[in-house]
């Protein structure tokens, strides 16, 4: 079969090689499966651009353009864009005016001497439509689909063309019905099986907090997401009513604020490479002046994840931007102002319908299913497809077969592409959900990878030492912020934390946001096709640049994923040993000791009231000569005796030891006392860095802005005024969709009991109407995502205390479970359900439990039995030390916690954890384990545990007593949730048996 990859080469934004990025994604189909025959066509401004190393390989399927179509390419590309060359090229995509003929005659001149079978093309180009009616050739028109990372990667292969012109626009839901045999995709199903990654990071990234500016405009408002297009983008002024941006924002934003809605505007994430967007968004805004209190404009200060977005809207305005798509993975209400891609006939509502009330939100949800299925099932492919030439190749047998026999009906089409292509689309995503992905040597199978055994010392002497290379020291700023954000202090838990991030590429694209790996600006001045593929350069970086060799920043040479591994673990045995050459084996955290004495003296020098404020502190002096003589001086960094004793030349030249190692001492790399090797001035600095952050161990102070401290405040102090009950429940309320589930667990407390509702600071309108209807007393406490569930609860801890309840609950949301950085849904649900019956299963449990507290009084604690767990199989990951500080010394294996963080305590046993406050957590990374929040979760375990009889543990089932001596559990809790899924699993097969058989 004979296929034609037709580049587009009429020149597009001010440049002939604005699709250069596609024709180097193409070139792997350049080495054709058996049975092809696949050429490739270009101007030449996009071959030159690529250069000979990429085409050499493939010169004999290159076609070139004449000269003259070449000059006829320059003369296009000297009219100005805005005015002269958009224009033409909307003509183009219509097939209309002189600039269609002339690439009309040049599909002629290719298919003279290349008859091809199959076109494809990339984007919209109405002289391919004109050609196929000349010739019996069939198109595949090709386009980024509308699902983009953290969602599916995806790209589109459609017969009919792009955008509206694509096959969906011209079907009914009720034809999708018919071709996915009305069998919906839900949304669950749609977030876990069809994302970039099976962490599925599009369903946490909903839950993430807003910035801090944002919280009190957002709350308790009706909001609408209104995300721009870019001013010359097709999607808009082709298949949409409106010519700008500010046609649009003029015809949505007042209709929304009339009817009470918060609109938040996001422009497209490329409008900030492109002049014309600029000015565009700036327009636009400016024209919304009237309704500047009705509106977010999310510009690059404001950034915010489309997911968290979602969650948030109640509903979705869009100019068939492939976010209306996305939003269907939340069961959004999306409003398509044009024709989309994925937007069939009469499904989606209009405005006005919104607006109106006259919205059927039930048919709604039931057709996002149908058209979920349709798209994700069977229609959209993956995009690594237009780089492998035996699956690309399938798809176009497929696609031009189908045409032939169903005589160019989009029904019969459609039918048919997705009856072929459902079936491998959903058994990938099915064996993703339930076994996972595996990369050889890397966390295969869920199992970080085991370091090969250390060599002999002879050995290790014998071998070349690894030069400290340029490459190397570039990755020391970003090693530093990972370690810092993270909480990370040695060098064996940052290399393991790296090993295992690395494995999967959720993991790494964390790596590299969290330390800054790639500098946006850099990236895109550098390269700049990143711009029109429409996505950050970071998931540019991730997806495309490790393998294409590209360089992420200035002080990053470009390596490949792996080598960038090794750079970063390099740079932090670098950073932990702090030697010039042969960098050794000594912990960071022995360095970080020997310069806890001089960190200590310049803290009580500076009074600085947190760990940021010294480093900033610190940072500043070090920067000049006599600001780091200042800091040596007042550290107290040298050893008089020592120094002169060990340096000759400084006793006999009769410098004072002190002003020597400040002028010459330290730029020489000269040991200025016993306990601290000789090592260069930017090493010292980098180890005192270390020593402050080894000091704030978990307590460091991470402070908030005056009026979020202001609020908290106040809500504290009315927490728990004037009322007289004995019990009460905490419960922190993070999942919208889960607290109907712990409004209906506390029915059986039959007792009166206060309330207080723990929750982010954003985002909580809908979680206070639900708690309010059920509980009108309840006491609501907004704080900022610190220590999850746990940071709130020890800031109420003191106020509990002072009311001295004879018991209280603590419950939460409590939604994931983690295996190798992969979200496992089910085992999340069992552990919430099996906590919420073995505390809350019936009324007689909960009055047993009460009655056990007031009658035992060395009792504690009540926890769920399975999730008792040993502190010496889940020890501390500061190996005790904050226990130790606040437990008096109590043994860091001692004692066991309840996983979950969800029991009955009694309140005076948790007396010493009431040292810690909010302001102690770090705003919330998403880590799974390691924060401080996991440290307390162990603390509260020890802490009720201390005596004689003093914790409990309560059966899952609620019929059976209570466990006044119980053991921690002797499996893991991953393997326990293992077995109990599969007891569930036979016991419904059973069941399922036992029906038929009656």
């Amino acid at each position: 079969m004979r296929v034609l990859l037709y580049v587009e080469p009429h020149p597009i934004r001010d440049t002939l090689t604005h699709f250069a990025d596609i024709v180097r994604e193409f070139l792997p189909l350049l080495s054709s499966a058996p049975g092809f025959d696949i050429r490739l066509f270009a101007n030449e401004a996009t071959f030159t651009h690529l250069g000979k190393t990429h085409l050499s390989p493939h010169d004999n399927r290159l076609i070139h353009t004449t000269r003259d179509e070449e000059a006829l390419f320059s003369q296009y590309q000297k009219l100005p864009w805005e005015t002269e060359g958009l224009p033409v090229w909307l003509k183009l995509m219509s097939g209309k005016g002189k600039v269609s003929e002339r690439q009309l005659d040049l599909l002629r001149r290719i298919w003279n001497i290349f008859p091809f079978e199959v076109i494809v093309h990339w984007g919209e180009n109405g002289a391919v439509t004109r050609f196929l009616e000349e010739r019996p050739v069939t198109r595949v028109a090709m386009e980024l689909g509308c699902t983009r990372p953290p969602f599916l990667n995806s790209v589109v292969m459609d017969p009919y063309g792009t955008n509206g012109a694509g096959v969906v626009p011209k079907l009914t839901i009720e034809d999708l019905r018919g071709i996915v045999d009305n069998q919906s995709m839900s949304r669950h199903e749609a977030l876990f099986g069809f994302s970039q990654s099976i962490a599925a990071p599009g369903y946490a990234q909903q839950f993430q907090p807003l910035p801090g500016e944002l919280d009190a405009r957002w709350m308790n408002q009706k909001a609408a997401f209104l995300p721009l297009q870019l001013f010359d983008d097709a999607n808009l002024l082709r298949f949409s009513p409106y010519n700008t941006v500010s046609d649009v924002v003029l015809d949505v934003v007042p209709k929304l604020a009339e009817a009470g809605y918060m609109t938040i505007i996001k422009p497209h994430p490329a409008s900030k490479f492109r002049k014309g967007s600029l000015y565009a968004n700036s327009f636009a805004r400016r024209a919304l002046h009237p309704w500047s209190d009705r509106i977010i404009w999310c510009d690059d200060n404001t950034p915010l994840a489309n997911s968290r977005l979602f969650n948030l809207a109640d509903i979705v305005v869009t100019v068939n931007s492939s976010v209306g798509f996305e939003a269907l993975y939340y069961d959004k209400p999306v409003v398509v102002l044009g024709d989309a891609v994925y937007k069939p006939k009469d499904m989606f509502p209009t405005l006005d319908d919104v607006l109106s009330g006259s919205f059927d939100r039930d048919a709604y949800l039931d057709a996002a299913g149908i058209l979920r299925n349709f798209m994700l099932g069977g229609y959209l492919q993956p995009e690594a497809i237009r780089r492998d030439p035996s699956g690309f190749g399938c798809r176009l047998s497929l696609i031009r077969q189908l045409q032939q026999i169903g005589g160019g009906d989009p029904v019969k089409f459609a039918s048919g592409y997705w009856n072929a292509c459902a079936p491998a689309h959903k058994s990938l995503a099915s064996s993703a959900v339930f076994w996972g992905l595996s990369v050889p040597n890397q966390a295969e199978f869920g199992v970080p990878a085991i370091p090969p055994k250390s060599p002999p010392a002879a050995a290790q002497t014998a071998a070349p030492k690894e030069p400290r290379t340029r490459a190397t020291l570039g990755y020391r700023p970003i090693v530093r912020r990972l370690r810092q954000h993270l909480a990370i202090k040695s060098i064996q838990a940052t290399t393991e934390w790296l090993d295992a991030m690395w494995g999967t590429e959720q993991g790494r694209a964390e790596v590299i946001k969290i330390g800054r790996l790639v500098d946006p600006d850099y990236y895109m001045a550098t390269n700049r096709d990143v711009a029109e593929a429409g996505i950050t350069p970071v998931e540019h970086f991730l997806h495309r640049g490790f393998a294409e060799g590209r360089t992420p920043a200035p002080s990053i040479p470009a390596a490949t994923a792996m080598q960038t591994l090794s750079h970063l673990k390099r740079a932090a045995e670098i950073m932990a040993n702090g030697a010039s050459a042969d960098f050794g084996t000594t912990p960071d955290d022995a360095i970080a000791e020997n310069y806890l004495p001089m960190f200590r003296r310049l803290v009580a020098h500076v009074h600085a009231d947190s760990n940021a404020a010294f480093l900033s502190w610190l940072d500043t002096l070090w920067s000049t000569p006599a600001g780091r003589s200042r800091i040596i001086e007042l550290g107290g960094f040298v050893d008089p005796e020592y120094y002169l004793a060990t340096y000759g030349d400084v006793k006999t030249a009769h410098i004072d030891p002190v002003r020597h190692y400040c002028n010459a001492g330290i730029l020489e790399g000269r040991s200025p006392r016993k306990s601290l090797r000789a090592v260069k001035a930017d090493v010292v600095w980098e180890n005192l860095r270390q020593a402050a952050s080894a000091d704030a161990l978990a307590l460091a102070e991470f402070p908030f802005a005056e009026d979020v401290e202001a609020r908290r405040q106040a809500q504290l102090h009315a927490a728990f005024a004037g009322t007289g009950k004995r019990i009460a429940v905490v419960a922190h309320l993070y999942y919208t969709d889960l607290v109907p589930e712990i409004l209906e667990h506390l029915k059986a407390i039959r007792e009166p009991f206060d309330l207080i509702v723990t929750m982010p600071d954003w985002g909580t309108r809908r979680i206070v109407e639900m708690v309010r209807a059920a509980h009108p007393d309840a006491l609501f406490y907004a704080a900022p995502n610190r220590g999850r569930d746990i940071g709130p609860f020890i800031d109420l801890l003191p106020a509990m205390l002072e009311k001295d309840y004879d018991a209280v609950l603590k419950l939460q949301t409590k939604r994931g479970y983690f295996r190798a950085d992969r979200m496992i849904p089910e085992f999340g649900e069992m552990w919430r359900e099996e906590t919420f019956s073995a505390l809350l299963g019936s009324p007689e449990r909960v009055t047993e439990i009460l009655d056990a507290f007031r009658s035992r009084k060395q009792l504690n604690m009540v926890g769920p039995k399975p999730f008792l767990l040993s502190l010496d199989k889940y020890p501390y990951h500061d190996n005790g030390a904050l226990a130790e500080c606040l437990l008096d010394d109590i043994g860091a294996k001692d004692g066991a916690f309840y996983a979950g963080t969800m029991f009955w305590v009694r309140p005076s046993c948790l007396q010493p954890l009431a040292e810690l406050k909010l302001t102690h957590f770090a705003p919330e990374s998403g880590a799974n384990d390691g924060a401080l929040a996991h440290l307390v979760e162990r603390l509260f375990g020890q802490a009720a545990g201390l005596g004689t009889d003093a914790l409990a543990s309560a059966p899952v089932d609620p019929g059976q007593p209570l466990d006044f001596a119980p053991e921690p559990a002797t499996i893991t809790v991953d393997a326990y949730f293992t077995e109990r899924q599969k007891e569930l699993r036979n016991r419904k097969t059973k069941d399922g048996q036992g029906a038929l058989i009656w």
